[in-house]
C-alpha cells in the first residue's frame, strides 16, 4: 500500500466533512501515529495517512484495503483491546493507554510501541504510536510496577480506577464551585448568590405588586489603593466596605459583591427605608467610619439607585443596568467637581 493512500482524515471524525484534510493527515503521520477504528470482529480500519514505519506491516498483513487484524500483528494487543472495549462502553473522557512494549521487525530492529484508546463524538478510536524519547521513561514506570508484583492487566485496571476517581473528584469540585453562593473574601453573596435571591424577590414583588429598590455601589479610588498599597490592603478595604453595607442595610435586604469593588443591595419592600434614607444612612455611616478609622485615607463610594415599580416592571438585568448607569453618573459628577 502506498504511504500517501488515505481513506479519511482524523479531522473528519470531528467535523463530519467528506474532504480530507491533508495537513492534519501529514501531522498525524509525522508524529508516528496510526489512527484506527474498530470495524467488524477483530478488524480495525485505518484512518488517514499511514506513517512510513507502518506501511510495510500493513502490506504484509492485509490485502483487502486499509484493514488490519491488530492481534495478529501484535500479540500484546490481545490483552489491551478487551480493556479498551470496556473503556469505550463506559463512554469515558480522556485516554486509556496500554503502556509501552517492544516488537522486533523483519530485519531485527526493535520498535517501541504504545496503544491508546480515545473516544471522539461517540466513536471508538485506537491510536498506535511509535515511541521515541518517551519510551525509556514509560518503560521505567512499568518496570517499577513489575517490581511491585503488578502485571499489565492489573496496571490497566488500576489506571482505570484512578482515572475514574480523579474524574469524579474533579466533577464534584466543579459542581461545588458552581453551587457556591457566598463570596469567600467578604462573606456577602457572590454574583451568583445575589442573582439567585434577587430573582426570587422579583417573583414575590410581581405577586404582591410591591416595589423593589436596587442600590449599586462602587468604591472610589480603589485601583489607586490596590496599586500603591498592595492587594492585601485592597482586600482589607473590600472587607471593611462589606461590613459598612451590613451596618447600613437590614437583614431582610439582599447584599452582594458583584466582583472587584462593586457591591449591590436590593431593598425588598417600599417603606420609609427608601432612596433618600439609603443615601443619608450610607453617608452618615461613612462619615462615622472615616472619623474613627486608623487608615491613612478616607473611604468613599459612588452610588446608583434604580426603583422597580409594579406599574412599570422590568427584569433583574434591566434593573442592574439602570442602577449601574446611575452609579457611573454619580462617579462622573464627583470627578468633575474635583477639577
Amino acid at each position: 500500500m502506498d504511504s500517501t493512500q488515505n481513506d479519511s482524515s482524523f479531522h473528519n471524525l470531528l467535523s463530519g466533512d467528506d474532504p480530507v484534510d491533508p495537513v492534519f493527515c501529514d501531522l498525524i503521520r509525522v508524529l508516528d501515529f496510526v489512527v484506527m477504528e474498530p470495524n467488524d470482529g477483530t478488524q480495525f480500519r485505518i484512518l488517514g495517512q499511514i506513517p512510513h514505519w507502518f506501511t510495510g506491516i500493513v502490506e504484509k498483513s492485509a490485502d483487502s484495503g486499509p484493514f488490519i487484524i491488530l492481534e495478529e500483528l501484535y500479540h500484546f494487543a490481545e490483552g489491551f483491546i478487551p480493556l479498551a472495549e470496556s473503556w469505550w462502553a463506559e463512554k469515558r473522557d480522556g485516554t486509556l493507554k496500554s503502556g509501552p512494549w517492544t516488537e522486533t521487525d523483519s530485519v531485527g530492529s526493535e520498535r517501541h510501541l504504545e496503544l491508546c484508546a480515545v473516544s471522539l463524538n461517540g466513536r471508538k478510536i485506537l491510536l498506535l504510536q511509535l515511541l521515541g524519547e518517551a519510551y525509556q521513561e514509560k518503560r521505567n514506570i512499568l518496570q517499577s510496577c513489575r517490581e511491585q508484583g503488578l502485571d499489565y492487566e492489573i496496571l490497566f485496571k488500576t489506571q482505570q480506577a484512578l482515572n475514574k476517581a480523579h474524574d469524579l473528584l474533579k466533577t464534584q469540585a466543579d459542581q461545588l464551585k458552581e453551587l457556591a453562593l457566598v463570596d469567600e473574601l467578604t462573606g456577602l453573596n457572590n454574583r451568583r448568590g445575589f442573582m439567585t435571591l434577587a430573582e426570587q424577590q422579583i417573583k414575590i414583588a410581581n405577586r404582591n405588586k410591591t416595589a423593589l429598590t436596587l442600590v449599586y455601589f462602587d468604591l472610589d479610588n480603589f485601583k489607586t489603593i490596590n496599586d500603591t498599597l498592595g492587594h492585601a490592603e485592597g482586600d482589607r478595604v473590600l472587607v471593611l466596605a462589606a461590613d459598612l453595607l451590613r451596618d447600613t442595610f437590614r437583614q431582610s435586604d439582599i447584599l452582594g459583591r458583584m466582583g472587584g469593588d462593586e457591591f449591590v443591595a436590593l431593598i425588598t419592600d417600599d417603606d420609609d427605608f427608601g432612596q433618600k434614607s439609603v443615601s443619608e444612612r450610607l453617608e452618615e455611616n461613612l462619615k462615622n467610619f472615616n472619623s474613627q478609622s486608623e487608615l491613612n485615607y478616607e473611604l468613599s463610594t459612588s452610588i446608583g439607585i434604580a426603583v422597580r415599580r409594579p406599574e412599570a416592571p422590568c427584569s433583574l438585568n434591566e434593573l442592574l443596568a439602570q442602577s449601574d448607569m446611575a452609579m457611573f453618573e454619580d462617579k462622573t459628577r464627583k470627578k468633575l467637581k474635583r477639577r
